[in-house]
């Protein structure tokens, strides 16, 4: 199979941020940053968050949310789950380790109290950015999946760095933040998942990012195709397909894109001779 990919427009996906940027004396270092400290106190609706995922924070849009699913997936709703290594279908999800999280967005519905729009999750935590830190590192599972980060209130480009059997390494450029107290967010918006593990500060450099709204990282993974595409948060774009670079339709369009936006064929790649892919921007 090959596949071409254009680049005419911007994405948008998985959301990371830090922020609350300040130069202020050290409070405390980041914790838990493999998601392995887990204990499970059931509450209503699931596993107390606090104690699930020590040291970290999970909003549902604005909302502090008190619990989270462990081994389980919301089905339309907003919110977190952890992965455990017990023998069933959530280590579909996880990455490595006993523990991998899974950001869902959805609705926010089965919040009492909070309404019925469909919003992005999150997860946060706020602390010291090691002064020798250059990068921030972390694994991100599946295919269609978005995300975007942030830290000190600012979106973090980040560049896919290699392929493992069930992730993607991804690094991002955090050298002015070397030394400082920030809060580390990542979201990912309504209608989409993401499986996250593995957050580390590097002291090695990142790549340096490529350039919003383009077509990247093509790969086949157990026979599927995929691809992501960087962009600016909240952009809308097309993607079209074609098996001979004349005759087009649209393959997906995403309204309100994240910073990255992975995309993947559920169909195999061999089912094709040729396969081209364009990104095309929307108009506002």
């Amino acid at each position: 199979m090959h596949a071409r990919m254009e680049s005419t427009g911007w994405i948008n996906g998985l959301l990371i941020s830090l922020t609350s940027f300040s130069a202020a004396a050290a409070t405390n270092d980041f914790q838990n940053l493999g998601f392995e400290s887990a204990s499970f106190i059931p509450v209503a609706g699931g596993v107390e968050a606090s104690a699930a995922l020590p040291g970290w924070k999970v909003y549902v849009d604005t909302n502090q949310i008190g619990w989270v699913l462990h081994n389980n997936l919301f089905l339309d709703s907003a919110g977190l789950a952890v992965m455990g290594s017990e023998p069933g279908p959530q280590n579909y999800y996880r990455i490595e380790g006993n523990y991998t999280i899974v950001l869902e967005g959805g609705s926010e519905s089965i919040y009492p109290g909070l309404g019925f729009g469909f919003v992005e999750a999150a997860i946060t935590q706020t602390g010291l950015v090691p002064a020798a830190a250059r990068s921030l590192r972390f694994k991100i599972g599946n295919w269609n999946t978005a995300f975007s980060v942030y830290l000190g209130g600012q979106n973090v480009p980040v560049v896919p760095l290699s392929v493992g059997t069930n992730y993607l390494l991804y690094a991002g450029d955090i050298a002015p933040f070397a030394g400082h107290t920030a809060e580390l967010r990542f979201t990912t918006p309504s209608g989409k998942h993401v499986s996250l593990d593995s957050i580390e500060f590097s002291s090695e450099p990142a790549p340096l990012p490529p350039p919003q709204f383009s077509l990247i990282g093509a790969q086949v993974l157990n026979g599927l195709f995929g691809f992501t595409i960087p962009s600016v948060p909240g952009t809308a774009y097309r993607v079209d397909v074609s098996s001979n670079l004349v005759d087009w339709a649209v393959f997906l369009t995403v309204t309100n894109a994240a910073s990255i936006q992975r995309i993947g064929e559920y169909r195999y790649a061999s089912n094709y001779n040729a396969r081209f892919y364009r990104a095309v921007m929307l108009n506002p």
